[in-house]
């Protein structure tokens, strides 16, 4: 019962924010400046993310900006392992090629920068102001790799063809590999803003988020944030 109540409760203070007036008439053009906060579904994880964003509104319809967002971790993609050559001999002696593992523990992170076209639906509330956004730039990403190469034991054949195994004459060795790439990223989704006065307002977006290039990404955010209308 006490839920029922919580939950109706709810539903009516968000029905009345909806409904209701604000105390004067926002100006149809003007300067915006936007923050958020997202969860990022981005290769086989999930990350967070920020983002600012600042813009121009030409009418109460159209408006141009330009966004930032980062993402400070990330899977790093290591489909560029070095393939390790086969295993070669001399004079009886064998000597295999090093096994090569890799490690992502040491991840990457992300900075993708778009102009970006949001268009407002209009809709009879002042108060709910759903819209449409798209547009394109440019995103970097840099993947942390760690490599561990590990040296296998060295055979030599005698002269009766009895194997004779001796220990790795090379402990394991790491190496870690940075590697940052530079691609075109366009970026198109939705959300709605509610306003809680004639400047402010909190927002709730869902994006796709694509980066096409050398270092493919399939990005998926989903978020909220602040907005304030000069």
């Amino acid at each position: 019962m006490t839920s029922f109540r919580v939950t109706a409760a709810a539903i009516l203070s968000l029905l009345a924010v909806v409904h209701s007036e604000p105390a004067s008439a926002q100006t149809p053009n003007g300067g915006i400046a936007s923050a958020a906060v997202s969860a990022v579904s981005i290769e086989d994880g999930v990350s967070a993310s920020i983002s600012g964003a600042i813009g121009y509104r030409f009418n109460p319809v159209v408006a141009l900006g330009v966004e930032l967002m980062f993402v400070p971790r990330l899977t790093p993609d290591a489909r560029q392992t070095p393939i390790p050559l086969g295993a070669f001999g001399f004079e009886g002696i064998s000597f295999p090629s090093p096994a090569i593992t890799t490690g992502n523990e040491a991840g990457g992170h992300a900075t993708i920068f778009t102009t970006n076209l949001r268009l407002t639906i209009p809709t009879r509330s002042r108060r709910l102001s759903p819209y449409l956004i798209g547009g394109g730039g440019v995103g970097t990403v840099t993947d942390n790799l760690h490599y561990t190469f590990i040296y296998p034991a060295v055979v030599l054949t005698g002269p009766a063809a009895q194997p004779v195994i001796f220990p790795p004459i090379l402990p394991p060795r790491t190496e870690s590999i940075t590697r940052t790439t530079t691609d075109f990223a366009a970026t198109f989704g939705g959300g709605v803003s509610f306003l809680t006065s004639d400047h402010w307002s909190f927002d709730v977006d869902a994006r796709y988020i694509g980066i096409f290039g050398e270092r493919d990404a399939q990005i998926g955010r989903y978020g909220g944030g602040i907005t304030y209308r000069f």
